[in-house]
């Protein structure tokens, strides 16, 4: 999993395309450095990437998605509801580490 910031001066010279093409070439990274450590050892590299205001890859929503379909096999729940309750958490988690990285870099005083 990684966490891409759309405002990173690599992409701020487009409109909101930024976050897709930010998430994208997060998701690329991840294929170049793991795909073949992953064949090595007969894993799938299923790269995971989001921005800290919560924009998912589109590979990586496609991943969850698949996560979510076998949680909710193993729930007994409607897989519309697993994904909705799988999105929602990572969502909280992902505000919850932002807001840490946030007070973190925040001078005291």
């Amino acid at each position: 999993m990684t966490i891409a910031h759309p405002l990173n001066h690599t992409f701020l010279d487009g409109a909101s395309a930024a976050s897709v093409e930010c998430l994208e070439a997060a998701e690329q990274k991840k294929h170049r450095e793991n795909d073949g450590k992953c064949a090595q050892l007969g894993w799938e590299c299923l790269p995971i990437a989001a921005t800290p205001y919560g924009s998912w890859g589109t590979e990586s929503t496609k991943t969850l998605c698949r996560i979510a379909g076998r949680l909710a096999v193993q729930l007994k729940q409607k897989p519309s509801q697993a994904r909705k309750e799988l999105f929602t958490r990572l969502c909280l988690v992902l505000a919850r580490c932002t807001a840490r990285a946030i007070i973190a870099r925040t001078p005291l005083g």
